[in-house]
């Protein structure tokens, strides 16, 4: 006791120089572990913002193939729908066909009269013709359009409409110059199938004045 009595001053600088050490380590071990925390946190911040940029990276790719995936249905509908309404467009279609007939007739349906004379002293040949419809619908509000020249007649048929199958024989009285040798006066007609789409179609007749021989050029629908 009595030594410790005397060396209690140097005892308390050893006491107070170990407290100082302990402290000094105590504290290192505190900074250290501060430190881990704190690159622990940035790494988990880290972490996390890696893993909102991808997450935000898979739904922007997400919306952009939804997207794709959208366009592309509405692109297989529309081609689905137009293909079904030409579909039927092609079924309700009509088709007239004009095919000259030989001899005469007196129980024609209607006439025509078409003028393909430039002189003063015509001469009139007249010829007879079936109209066909060979469609698979009918021709609704029939107008004809004669064309020779750059005038054109237009007027409507005396017939509203002509069925899948029925026909009509036509007169037609063409009044022509007396030195006419080959004439291709052509015959417009338009029309209205069953679905309200709108037809038009050329038929040239192609007359040989000096043999008699007629022939119908029919051209398809558009």
């Amino acid at each position: 006791m009595e030594w410790i009595n005397n060396n209690s001053d140097a005892l308390m600088v050893i006491i107070t120089l170990v407290y100082v050490i302990a402290t000094i380590f105590i504290w290192r071990a505190n900074k250290i572990s501060a430190q881990a925390t704190k690159e622990q946190l940035e790494e988990s911040k880290r972490q996390f913002d890696e893993s909102q940029r991808q997450a935000k990276a898979e739904l922007e790719e997400s919306k952009r193939q939804f997207e794709v995936t959208k366009i592309q249905t509405e692109e297989q509908l529309n081609e689905q729908k137009e293909h079904h309404e030409e579909s039927m467009r092609i079924q309700c279609m009509p088709f007239l066909q004009m095919e000259h007939q030989i001899g005469l007739f007196h129980d024609e349906n209607f006439s025509m009269e078409f003028n393909l004379c430039k002189s003063e002293m015509p001469e009139t040949i007249v010829r007879y013709f079936k109209l066909k419809n060979i469609g698979n619908g009918p021709a609704i509000n029939l107008v004809y359009t004669l064309e020779y020249t750059d005038d054109a007649i237009s007027d409507p048929m005396p017939i509203c409409g002509i069925r899948s199958g029925d026909e009509y024989i036509i007169k037609i009285e063409f009044s022509i110059d007396e030195e006419a040798e080959l004439l291709k006066p052509n015959i417009g007609f338009s029309y209205r199938d069953a679905l309200g789409n709108e037809w038009e179609q050329r038929v040239t007749i192609v007359m040989d004045v000096i043999t008699g021989e007629t022939i119908c050029e029919n051209n398809e629908p558009r």
